[in-house]
C-alpha cells in the first residue's frame, strides 16, 4: 500500500521523535523549521528543506498530502499562521502535537491529532496533570462504550497514552471497529449493542473491568425529533443497561458522556440524556456534560468546509445562532481529569471559551480558505430546525453549582426538574419512561 507523503513542520525533539516512532507507516519527505541555521540538517536521513516562507514550494515538489506541526509549545497564534499558510498551499490534512505533550519524554505519532480550521475560535489554553492520570490509570481495564465513533475514538486513542492495561471500544459498527483495530492493534473491540443486555453481559464478562466511559448515544438533534423512541432505547435505557451491569460486575468508575443540550432541553435528544444523567447519578456514578464538538461528525465545521470546497453557498439556520465549541482532544482530557474527581453522583460540565456566532464562524472559514464572503461564497439563512435552540445554555438554576479545582471543570450534586423533563417526554412524544 503506498504510504501518505508528510511533512513535519519542526525540527526540535517533539519532531524526530515523531519521525522515530512512524517507522515507515508514513513517508516523511522532509522537515520545515523556523530556525534558519538548521536548513540542510538532518535526522535519520531526513532534511530540513526549509522554513515557513518555502511552504508552498516544498508541498508542491514533494507531492506533501500531510503536514504535522511539532511544535507544542508555539503559542496558539503562531500554529494558525502555519495552518493558514498550509491550507492557502492545498493542505487539508494538518495534525499538531498537542500542548499537554510539551515536556512529555515519549512522543508518539498516535499522539498527533487533527488541527481542525476552528483553532479560529480562539479557545482559552487548558492544563491537566498527565501524570496524575497515568498513576490513575495505569493497570486498568477500560471499556469505551460507542468506542468506534467521534468521541469514543478520541477517549480510545488518548487512553493509550495513560499506561492502561487494556482498551475495550464497543461499538455496533463493525467497519470502525474493524479501521479502529488495524490502526491501533493493541486496542480489543467488541461488536455489541448497549441495548442488548445480553451484548453487555459477554463483554463484562469478558474482560475485568475497572472503568467504564459511556459515550454510546444517538445525538443528531433533528433527526432524533422523527424518531424519538430511539432517542429513548438508546440513550435512557441504554444507559440503565451499561449502568447495571457495571454495578453487577463491580465496576469502581463509570463516566457518562453528556451534552449541553440536557441543560433546560428543548427537544428529545437533550431530554433523553438528561434522564440518562439521573440514571448514572443514582447509581453512584458520574455524568460529564460537555459543548459542541470541534469538527464531530454531523456539526457545522464538517458541513460549511464541504460546502466552501465544492463551491455551493453555506446555509445557516438563524442569523444570530450561536453555539459554544470545544477542541475534542481539551474535552477528552478534561473528562479524565474529571473522573479523577468524582466521588460519585456528581453531573460535571466543561467550561467553554465564550460562545461563537454561527454566522462569524462561517465568515472565519470562508476568509481562512482564501475567499470572501458573500462575494465568492453566500451564505443562506434557512431557519432553525426542529429541536433545535437559538443560543445553548450551559448552567442551570435549578441545583447546587459547585467550583472544583480546576478552573474549567464544574459540579453539579443534584439537579431538580426531573419530572417535568418525563411529563415533556410523555406530553409531546407520547412515550412513558421509567428509570
Amino acid at each position: 500500500m503506498e504510504r501518505k507523503k508528510v511533512l513535519i513542520y519542526g525540527f526540535g525533539e517533539a519532531g524526530k521523535q515523531i519521525l522515530k516512532d512512524s517507522r515507515g507507516r508514513i513517508q516523511v519527505v522532509g522537515f520545515l523549521d523556523d530556525d534558519p541555521s538548521l536548513r540542510g540538517r538532518e535526522y535519520r536521513g531526513v532534511k530540513v528543506l526549509g522554513g515557513e516562507e518555502d511552504i508552498e514550494r516544498v508541498i508542491g515538489e514533494y507531492g506533501v498530502e500531510e503536514v504535522i506541526i511539532a511544535i507544542p509549545s508555539a503559542p496558539l497564534a503562531r500554529i494558525r499562521e502555519i495552518e493558514k499558510r498550509l491550507i492557502r498551499a492545498g493542505v487539508r490534512d494538518i495534525k499538531i502535537l498537542p500542548t499537554q505533550f510539551v515536556g512529555d519524554e515519549r512522543v508518539y505519532l498516535r499522539q498527533v491529532v487533527e488541527l481542525d480550521p476552528v483553532e479560529l475560535i480562539g479557545e482559552e489554553d487548558f492544563h491537566v496533570d498527565i501524570g496524575n492520570l497515568r498513576n490513575f490509570f495505569r493497570g486498568r481495564s477500560v471499556l469505551v462504550t460507542g468506542g468506534a465513533g467521534f468521541i469514543g475514538s478520541r477517549i480510545v486513542k488518548h487512553l493509550l497514552d495513560l499506561d492502561v492495561k487494556r482498551v475495550i471500544s464497543m461499538d455496533i459498527d463493525e467497519t470502525r471497529l474493524f479501521e479502529q483495530k488495524d490502526e491501533y492493534p493493541s486496542v480489543e473491540v467488541f461488536l455489541g449493542d448497549v441495548t442488548s443486555r445480553f451484548d453487555l453481559e459477554q463483554v463484562f464478562s469478558r474482560y475485568d473491568i475497572d472503568v467504564v466511559f459511556h459515550a454510546a448515544a444517538y445525538k443528531h438533534v433533528p433527526l432524533l425529533e422523527d424518531f424519538p423512541w430511539k432517542a429513548v432505547e438508546v440513550n435512557v435505557y441504554g444507559t440503565k443497561n451499561v449502568v447495571e451491569a457495571s454495578r453487577r460486575h463491580g465496576v469502581g468508575k463509570l463516566v457518562f458522556i453528556s451534552t449541553d443540550k440536557a441543560v433546560n432541553p428543548a427537544g428529545i435528544m437533550g431530554m433523553s440524556k438528561r434522564v440518562a444523567e439521573e440514571v448514572v447519578r443514582r447509581a453512584g456514578y458520574i455524568s460529564v456534560r460537555f459543548v459542541n464538538v470541534i469538527g464531530s461528525r454531523g456539526s457545522v465545521v464538517p458541513l460549511f468546509i464541504r460546502q466552501i470546497e465544492s463551491g455551493r453557498k453555506i446555509t445557516l439556520t438563524h442569523e444570530e445562532a450561536s453555539r459554544y465549541f470545544m477542541d475534542v482532544n481539551k474535552a477528552v482530557y478534561l473528562i479524565f481529569q474529571s473522573t479523577l474527581m468524582g466521588r460519585g453522583g456528581e453531573i460535571f460540565f466543561l467550561k467553554p471559551s465564550r460562545p461563537i456566532r454561527i454566522k462569524d464562524l462561517a465568515e472565519k472559514l470562508i476568509r481562512l480558505y482564501g475567499y470572501e464572503p458573500y462575494r465568492d461564497v453566500d451564505i443562506e439563512i434557512v431557519g432553525l430546525r426542529k429541536g433545535e435552540k437559538l443560543e445553548e445554555e450551559i448552567f442551570e438554576n435549578n441545583g447546587n453549582l459547585l467550583h472544583t479545582e480546576h478552573p474549567m471543570i464544574y459540579a453539579y450534586r443534584e439537579l431538580d426538574g426531573l419530572e417535568e423533563v418525563l411529563e415533556a417526554i410523555r406530553d409531546r412524544y407520547g412515550i412513558s419512561v421509567e428509570i
